[in-house]
């Protein structure tokens, strides 16, 4: 999963705070980094985010 690679694309290259990496969809993040990055990774699909979701919920009711 390339979620870490996202994390540092993010915060590294972009560096975005954290509550607007946190408010980017996936495809945000794709085109920022296809602007930026010729190997960037894939968006994630929309089984890995709710897996993510699932795995880091942010107290929404």
């Amino acid at each position: 999963m390339p979620w870490r690679r996202w994390l540092s694309f993010a915060f590294g290259v972009l560096r975005w705070p954290p509550d607007a990496v946190w408010a980017a969809t996936p495809c945000e993040l794709a085109h920022a980094a296809r602007a930026l990055m010729r190997d960037a990774p894939p968006p994630l699909d929309r089984a890995t985010l709710e897996a993510l979701m699932a795995h880091h919920p942010d107290g929404r009711p």
